[in-house]
């Protein structure tokens, strides 16, 4: 399971009270897995007939700009933008029954992902900010096309491919403090609320039976993350 990330930016001053940042994020992963008959469990070269194999690849691309206004009062305001475009591609097989051998072809989505932010520096001492902004995120490889079975006396787990995942989208909002003291500590808080759609959760098939569990990685309604941190 390889994966490669390349992040590139550039801040530039644009005046006084204006800075522009832009830039580029790529990701490549590969997933590329064998499940094979050992005649010893505990030694890892006498593999024997293969039993399963998985794999496939995903590429991201995005493009980001951000704009910084340094206004009157202390405050700065943060206004952002991200685009990305996500293909991915799989295969995943079965030699054991029920044996099955299918690819999954070339699928692909794309998001426009906003953001703003204030910081307002109200005293010397204290900072407050509040911040919205959209996200997107892939499924893994291994939800998407990883094939396991498990064994384990009577009993079988299996985790089938998930080859129609969708991205997870959310929507986040926070508020927040940061206090500097006069003998030089530090304390933070925010607050925090996050609305995600398509949420990727794994669910319990209706097909498995009292000795055979199978369960899958699938896209359900919804799912929300409140919560508070603080550190000092």
């Amino acid at each position: 399971n390889r994966r490669v990330d390349l992040d590139l930016s550039l801040r530039t001053p644009m005046s006084a009270d204006w800075a522009l940042v832009g830039g580029v994020a790529l990701n490549g992963s590969k997933l590329d897995r064998q499940n094979r008959a050992l005649s010893d469990w505990r030694d890892t070269n006498s593999a024997g007939a293969q039993l399963a194999a998985d794999g496939g690849t995903s590429d991201n691309a995005a493009l980001f700009l951000q704009s910084e206004h340094y206004l009157a009062g202390g405050v700065t305001a943060y206004l952002g933008v991200r685009y990305d475009r996500f293909e991915t591609q799989g295969y995943a097989r079965q030699v054991a029954a029920p044996a099955f051998d299918e690819s999954y072809p070339t699928r692909g989505f794309d998001q426009v992902s906003p953001k703003v932010a204030l910081v307002w520096e109200a005293q010397d001492w204290l900072s407050l900010r509040a911040s919205y902004g959209q996200g997107f995120r892939p499924p893994a490889l291994f939800d998407l096309y990883g094939l396991n079975v498990i064994t384990a006396g009577p009993t079988t787990l299996v985790y089938e491919p998930s080859p129609g995942l969708v991205p997870e989208r959310v929507q986040a909002f926070e508020v927040g403090a940061d206090v500097a003291f006069a003998a030089g500590g530090r304390a933070s808080a925010t607050l925090y609320r996050q609305r995600l759609q398509d949420f990727v959760y794994r669910r319990t098939l209706a097909t498995s039976t009292a000795t055979v569990t199978r369960t899958r990685a699938e896209n359900v309604g919804e799912a929300d993350v409140d919560g508070i941190e603080a550190d000092v």
